[in-house]
């Protein structure tokens, strides 16, 4: 589940939350928005879970490809076998690891989309300043 699949899970809790006591009598705002706090706490606590099983298997997927790099080394007479296994957990490892670069490169480029320069008041004069011998 990536980051867009929570925001669009949270999002729809929020318009089912909504739509399902919107038309109840006995249901007042507040009462509705305590609803909507709860099942949204709810569906992120889901997705923390995955986020948490994901890397449980990274490492699950390190210690297993460490112990048949050492089987590798001790076994020669099954070395297609193992190198072959050694060749799918690093591809497994490799998803993971472009997974985890895709979703910092989002979060640098909101930071600096964010916090970035900002083009001062100097530099925007400078800008629509004539050049001299161009006028």
């Amino acid at each position: 589940m990536s980051e867009v699949d929570y925001v669009n899970a949270i999002k729809s809790t929020i318009a089912e939350t909504a739509s399902e006591y919107e038309s109840d009598e006995e249901v007042d705002e507040v009462l509705q928005w305590e609803m909507i706090e709860l099942k949204t706490r709810d569906a992120s606590m889901k997705y923390s879970k995955v986020k948490k099983k994901r890397k449980n298997e990274e490492t699950n997927i390190e210690s297993a490809l460490s112990a048949l790099e050492g089987q590798l080394e001790q076994d020669v007479n099954h070395k297609d076998v193992l190198e072959e296994q050694i060749r799918c957990k690093k591809n497994e490892l490799e998803n993971i690891i472009q997974y985890k670069t895709k979703r910092a490169i989002i979060r640098c480029k909101a930071r600096w989309y964010n916090e970035g320069e900002k083009n001062s008041k100097y530099f925007l004069n400078l800008e629509n300043r004539p050049v001299r011998g161009k006028q």
